[in-house]
């Protein structure tokens, strides 16, 4: 179709010439795949790469050379081992916070003096039934700076609020106390 009220014949631009190389039939110029870019790219007479690529690409197999970048290049060197020593912090704290809080409050909830162990126990498994949108904006209004309980009690007890989503460490810190 050559516009919207005739048809003519049409032809591709691009031909296969052999395995891995296209021919751009208007003008001549050969084309090879690029095992390494995952394009085909122009090649000279002298069977050089030109400058010019055909989008879009293909898929490469980079193997094991993108892990070899993480621990070689320094641009991604460093940013990782940043995340990767918090995540491990993260998972290590949360889990011995947890431990203990969980230890505490069940020791607590089987001492023989306390009334209503029923009661507590129910306030203990209640926070399971909530979901977890919910509780994601109960935590955002309880840290929040200006007017968040948790700001507003360290305000009137040590006369500071905490910058909890503008200070990376104090953001962590959150992270940690949530997640327990």
């Amino acid at each position: 179709m050559s516009s919207l009220r005739q048809f003519s014949g049409t032809r591709p631009l691009y031909v296969l010439d052999a395995p891995g190389q296209l021919r751009n039939q208007q003008n001549g110029a050969r084309y090879q795949a690029n095992r390494d870019t995952g394009f085909y790219q122009q090649i000279n007479a002298d069977d050089s790469w030109a400058s010019e690529q055909l989008s879009p690409g293909f898929t490469v197999g980079a193997c094991w050379k993108n892990f070899a970048r993480v621990f070689t290049d320094e641009g991604i060197q460093k940013p990782f081992l940043a995340i990767f020593g918090w995540t491990l912090l993260f998972s290590l704290l949360t889990v011995l916070l947890t431990v203990a809080v969980s230890m505490v409050l069940a020791c607590l909830v089987q001492w023989e003096a306390l009334r209503g162990k029923a009661i507590y126990r129910v306030m203990l498994i209640l926070p399971y039934a909530v979901p977890a949108f919910i509780s994601i904006l109960i935590f955002k209004g309880l840290f929040n700076q200006s007017f968040g309980e948790i700001n507003v009690m360290l305000n009137a007890l040590f006369g500071f609020k905490p910058a909890w989503f503008s200070d990376p460490t104090l953001a962590r810190a959150m992270l940690v106390i949530v997640n327990t």
